[in-house]
């Protein structure tokens, strides 16, 4: 099984790379051009923003958050059971990742129109974490559902019977780790990060598009290093939900601090890493694909 996922690993950062890789340099430089140009509307930025997300999920995303989430859980790992929950976690993945590009987008446009000049980076940050809260209104219940479907207790329950059984309340729960700690500093990261990572490597390299992967690439691990605690923290609260020790943000950072230290904040760290560098220049990517065909 492990050679499985190996393989596929490998198939997938070729894809990844033939990707990033691919294209003629000249129409690259027009395509940025007209980008500085125009201005996405609404539906272009859902769109874009929607696409771009889900498309990442599909294909090693969900393989790698259940990895990553059986490692915090010290459940055994089960190939067949990596897409238990996948249809929550894609079908919600396109409203996050649209309303983070929303959020990003139009919040930028009207900022630079009231003070009639470009945004400053700490402007940049500030904007890019709100718009990462507002995709954790969506992604909090969202994981619940795909956590509570991967048990192997509830492997033949549908989506509707997770959300029924989970709650409302409960759906929620770790919103603030997930919000502030996780989905915050994400977008910063493919938001802000990324293109700066890309400007600084363009400094020293020669080539565009090794630029934009190792700006890229590197914005991603930095992302995941810092955003992982996040992570495991809303996991442990979302499955620990019947425990006061994981009643609030608090008591469960003290309960996991004073069970593995530091260690119990990064389980599961190398499988989301891996995530997360390969998401974020490929969020970028395919941005710049989806609205060339838009414009």
């Amino acid at each position: 099984m492990k050679q499985n996922i190996k393989v596929l690993m490998f198939l997938y950062v070729f894809f990844a790379s033939e990707i990033i890789f691919s294209g003629d340099r000249t129409q690259q430089a027009v395509v940025r051009n007209q980008e500085e140009k125009k201005q996405l509307d609404l539906l272009s930025a859902i769109v874009v923003g929607g696409v771009a997300g889900s498309g990442e999920v599909l294909f090693p995303g969900q393989i790698l958050s259940y990895r990553m989430n059986r490692k915090i859980t010290r459940e055994p790992f089960v190939w067949k059971n990596c897409y238990k929950g996948g249809f929550a976690n894609t079908a919600a993945q396109f409203p996050i990742t649209a309303t983070q590009k929303v959020i990003e987008s139009k919040a930028s446009q009207s900022l630079e129109h009231y003070q009639e000049s470009h945004l400053s980076f700490r402007q940049k940050m500030v904007i890019s974490f709100l718009a990462g809260v507002g995709g954790a209104l969506i992604e909090t219940p969202s994981n619940a559902i795909q956590l509570y479907l991967q048990s192997s207790a509830n492997n033949e329950k549908s989506n509707y019977q997770a959300f029924k059984k989970i709650g409302f309340r409960n759906g929620f729960r770790g919103f603030s780790a997930n919000a502030c700690m996780k989905e915050g500093p994400f977008a910063i990261g493919y938001q802000v990060l990324a293109p700066q990572g890309t400007k600084i490597a363009k400094s020293c390299l020669d080539s565009d598009k090794t630029s934009e992967l190792v700006g890229g690439v590197s914005a991603g691990v930095l992302t995941a290093f810092f955003t992982q605690p996040g992570a495991v923290i809303r996991n442990e609260m979302q499955k620990g939900s019947c425990y006061k020790e994981y009643a609030t943000l608090r008591s469960t950072i003290y309960s996991m601090y004073r069970k593995e230290e530091l260690e119990a904040f990064y389980k599961g760290f190398v499988d989301r890493g891996i995530r997360i560098a390969i998401a974020i220049p490929l969020y970028a990517k395919y941005i710049k694909i989806i609205e060339n065909m838009i414009h």
